[in-house]
């Protein structure tokens, strides 16, 4: 009898504590890229936003842009048969030191010149590519997402 209130109680308890967690959905998802590195989505957004958005901003309507918009970038990266891990290393490999001998992107490259090489932690690059894999960053829904974060950080900075 003392071990059946026990375990109901355990059970109350971890429903009780379960349910005091204050974060949101889109928190709790984390960007996964292998067993090692995992982040939410939210700290991910972040990162895209200060790493890759001053070049390949996803506003689709922006004049002077200074490379393709992010969703062209994973549109030339995801192919049908591509696994996250590859879709993350062949960003990395780029990314790491581009060239038009490893570039995917020959228009880009005629529009907009090579990506310059940047001094990005390979974690990162393959955090921001498995949240591509893993989002269609040219959906409105997403934008609208990212804009109102992005709206939300700006007025949390005042």
């Amino acid at each position: 009898m003392k071990t059946g209130r026990l375990i109901l109680f355990a059970i109350c308890f971890s429903l009780f504590v379960s349910s005091c967690d204050n974060t949101t959905q889109d928190q709790k998802t984390a960007v996964k890229i292998d067993s090692s590195i995992e982040v939410n989505k939210i700290d991910t957004l972040k990162l895209i936003t200060s790493k890759c958005f001053s070049c390949h901003n996803p506003n689709m309507e922006i004049d002077n842009r200074l490379a393709p918009p992010i969703f062209k970038v994973r549109e030339h990266y995801l192919t049908d048969s591509i696994t996250k891990v590859e879709f993350a290393n062949s960003i990395w490999k780029f990314v790491q030191n581009p060239s038009e001998d490893l570039s995917i992107m020959p228009g880009a490259v005629r529009n907009f010149n090579l990506m310059p090489k940047q001094n990005f932690k390979e974690e990162d690059v393959k955090i921001i590519a498995s949240y591509l894999f893993d989002n269609d960053v040219s959906s409105d829904i997403w934008y609208n997402k990212w804009d109102s974060l992005n709206e939300k950080s700006s007025t949390d900075l005042k």
